[in-house]
């Protein structure tokens, strides 16, 4: 019950205030924006400095979220599999240039 819980993505917070609960999707620290998606499939935005103005608790993922895939939703970076896919190409065409000499 602080009023200076950090927003981390992936978890999961209970305001204090209206009982809502809810996840954090995604954090633009550059544009000041938390997204979020409340247990009841509702997504909204809420500005950083109203975050740390809130009164919320960590808590864990509650039973009623099991009705929404809340994966689909989380910003994630997929392009680290492309990149080792470049990668293991590199070492095929490495292995063939040895066979040049």
């Amino acid at each position: 019950m602080s009023r200076d819980t950090e927003p981390v993505v992936h978890c999961w917070y209970e305001n204090l205030e209206d009982a809502r609960q809810f996840q954090v999707l995604s954090l633009d620290e550059s544009g000041g924006i938390v997204e979020v998606k409340y247990v009841d499939g509702d997504k909204d935005e809420i500005d950083l400095d109203a975050w740390f103005e809130l009164e919320l608790e960590l808590i864990e993922k509650p039973e009623e979220a099991g009705d929404y895939d809340d994966e689909d939703d989380l910003d994630e970076d997929d392009d680290e599999y492309e990149i080792e896919d470049e990668d293991e190409d590199e070492d095929e065409d490495d292995w063939h240039d040895g066979d040049d000499e």
